[in-house]
């Protein structure tokens, strides 16, 4: 694992590098295990670009207080990174110390933009994997004029008849094929000169800011959408079930775009909430909805 400089140089978008940016968010470092297999998994996905030469780095973004935990994670990708060992090059772990909370995911992102080497940053979730030949398919773009872009995506280990069939065409085909919306989870990538104007700010619907923030500065042309598919862990929709969970990501989606409640509102008080089971989920959800939309409303009536 190798230290990078803070001040890159920048190749040309005809041989462009990539760096791949993580954020780390470890809640329980001593159970290195479940660490130990998402790296593992993570960083396999990688070794067919070694092979067809794409340039790489990856840059694993973490920050918090716990400086033993800092290290006891160290440790761990080092470990990980014997069985990878044509990767060690390409992989750079960094803590950030804070007096406080963790860093949010964008300012997480930011730090992986001001110490990472590529003339293109990849944003990537620890648990989202790449399509075969994803980091040719983003140099190839960037040559042919993009700015900045993304992939459509696919969710692992949905069963045959779930909704999320429905929700998958729904959201690759109209919202970001057609429309030209991403989110995290769709592997976003911009070129450095556009990443370092970005603001990152926000630790929640930060991706969905970035992606207005870029269709807003980029030509059509320039914001490529790569018709390839991220597969995506669909862990989040087993909590209450596919459909009170698409429930849920409706509601946010619609209650920030159309009655501007704040990303902060919608986190505390939807997306993380807890809510019961059964019928009763629907109850709370519809009165949890309702007041948000009541609140936005009377915030950008006055």
């Amino acid at each position: 694992m190798v230290v990078v400089p803070l001040s890159p140089s920048r190749p040309s978008q005809q041989n462009a590098s990539i760096s791949v940016v993580v954020p780390l968010y470890i809640k329980n470092a001593q159970d290195s295990s479940f660490l130990k297999d998402q790296l593992n998994t993570f960083f396999t996905q990688f070794h067919d670009d070694l092979k067809e030469k794409v340039p790489f780095d990856i840059f694993l973004s973490d920050s918090g207080q716990d400086s033993k935990s800092a290290a006891r994670i160290q440790q761990t990708i080092d470990e990980v990174l014997e069985n990878h060992s044509q990767l060690i090059e390409q992989v750079t772990y960094h803590h950030e110390p804070t007096d406080g909370p963790p860093l949010s995911r964008s300012e997480a992102m930011n730090l992986g933009v001001q110490r990472s080497l590529g003339s293109v940053l990849l944003f990537l979730h620890i648990d989202c994997r790449l399509p075969r030949g994803a980091l040719r398919d983003i140099r190839d773009a960037v040559s042919n004029g993009a700015h900045g872009g993304g992939f459509t995506k696919t969710y692992s280990g949905k069963a045959r008849f779930s909704p999320l069939h429905c929700t998958e065409f729904y959201l690759n085909q109209m919202r970001t094929i057609r429309g030209r919306h991403l989110v995290g989870t769709n592997a976003m990538f911009m070129s450095r000169d556009l990443a370092l104007e970005h603001p990152f700010v926000g630790d929640f619907l930060e991706d969905v800011e970035m992606s207005d923030w870029m269709r807003a500065r980029l030509r059509p042309g320039a914001l490529k959408i790569i018709p390839k598919a991220v597969t995506v862990s669909a862990r989040k929709y087993q909590k209450y079930g596919p459909i009170p969970s698409i429930a849920i990501n409706a509601a946010v989606m619609i209650l920030y775009r159309l009655f501007r409640v704040r990303p902060s509102l919608l986190k505390t008080l939807l997306y993380h909430r807890k809510f019961p089971s059964g019928l009763a989920f629907w109850k709370v959800w519809l009165q949890t909805v309702v007041s948000l939309a009541d609140r936005g409303g009377k915030i950008h009536g006055h």
